[in-house]
């Protein structure tokens, strides 16, 4: 009996089992199949769901850059000459201008036609967009012109536009330049010719100096230096006034003057002595004025008053000196009263050297000046 009820309840146990692994009835499924295959379902909605947002997203952050390089080149340009830093303003309407083709220009144009009816002018842009204008069209804005009163009213934007055909065409704009009938407006077209070859082609511009009216050959001089020092240095100057030296015939004494009048200026402006320094190879030279030694003199002076004393004392028999004393005197000029102490101690124990006697008369001078004015620079007085 025992081991027929043992039988019995294993039985019945093995059934009551059974029942629990085949699922009850069905109406409960296992638990962990069912949370994985809902995650992945709920997952896979999850994604479905923020997939299209996410898109959506893209699509618009596209759609903005689309618009915005869609936009004409005008509208960009107004929105850049509108701006209030002056910084982003050049910035961006210069990367404009740079990179825009010649239906671009128009708009651009157009754009700054519009600002000045408006009442907003920006000057500081005028030079570069003739110049961008002369790289673009430069044959179209020079066909026809040939010095009419009309030209001539406009011949500062003229000027820029051929300086941007030279650097885009220079044969054609040198061909042109040989068509233009001889006078004023064909002389200060080859200025801007001979300035923008000369570094490339330093003969070759001099030579094109010969047919200058001579009233223009010294400002050509002057452009050829000016235009070199936005791109060389000061010794890159000097050695092309060298190179133009050794190969000049006396109808070039006037170009290479104003060359050393441009140089003896940039040196002055940069007011160092190395820059100063530069010129000094060039003294005695035939093209060495009075003037440009007087304004060396002085910048010299800013700089060490006793080295510019004795180097104007040392020069001041050479060629192109103004007289006795003259260059020593213009060096008092950039003193201060401190300066001036070392100076007049200088000259106390020369007193017997030529022009030094004028140099403390430009000596006292200068400390009346100074004296008179004072410390009341910044004050208000009744002229103000």
């Amino acid at each position: 009996m025992k081991h027929t009820e043992r039988i019995a309840w294993a039985v019945i146990t093995l059934a009551a089992v059974l029942w629990n692994v085949m699922g009850g009835g069905g109406e409960k499924s296992p638990p962990h199949p069912s949370g994985v295959e809902g995650s992945r379902d709920e997952q896979a909605g999850n994604r479905s769901t923020r997939s299209p947002r996410s898109g959506s997203s893209s699509r618009d952050e596209r759609a903005g850059r689309d618009s915005a390089n869609r936009a004409s080149i005008k509208v960009r340009s107004l929105m850049a000459l509108r701006a209030d830093n002056p910084l982003s303003r050049m910035t961006q309407f210069l990367e404009l201008l740079a990179s825009c083709d010649a239906t671009g220009f128009e708009e651009m144009s157009e754009a700054l036609d519009e600002l000045k009816r408006s009442g907003i002018f920006h000057p500081e842009l005028d030079a570069l967009v003739n110049f961008r204008a002369g790289q673009l069209k430069g044959a179209d804005l020079m066909k026809g012109r040939t010095g009419t009163a009309a030209d001539f009213e406009m011949i500062g934007a003229l000027r820029g536009q051929y300086e941007g055909w030279i650097q885009a065409d220079p044969a054609a704009a040198g061909h042109w330049l040989e068509t233009l009938p001889a006078g004023k407006f064909k002389d200060r077209m080859a200025m801007a010719y001979i300035a923008a070859a000369s570094k490339d082609d330093p003969l070759g511009a001099m030579k094109l100096v010969s047919s200058l009216h001579p009233s223009q050959q010294a400002s050509a001089g002057r452009a050829v230096v000016q235009r070199l020092e936005e791109s060389a240095t000061i010794k890159d100057a000097s050695m092309l006034l060298r190179t133009l030296e050794a190969s000049a015939g006396t109808g070039e004494a006037s170009y290479l003057k104003g060359m050393f009048e441009a140089l003896a200026d940039g040196a002055v402006k940069a007011g160092n002595p190395d820059a100063l320094s530069v010129l000094e190879s060039h003294i005695g030279g035939s093209y060495v004025s009075g003037s440009s030694l007087a304004r060396i003199s002085e910048a010299k002076g800013k700089a060490d008053p006793v080295a510019a004393l004795e180097w104007a004392a040392g020069v001041a028999g050479t060629e192109g000196g103004r007289g006795e004393g003259a260059l020593l005197s213009a060096t008092i000029g950039g003193m201060d009263l401190g300066d001036l102490d070392i100076a007049e101690e200088w000259a106390q124990g020369r007193q017997e050297w030529p022009g030094v006697a004028a140099m403390q008369a430009s000596l006292d001078m200068r400390r009346r000046i100074l004296e008179d004015r004072g410390d009341d620079a910044n004050d208000y007085d009744g002229d103000d």
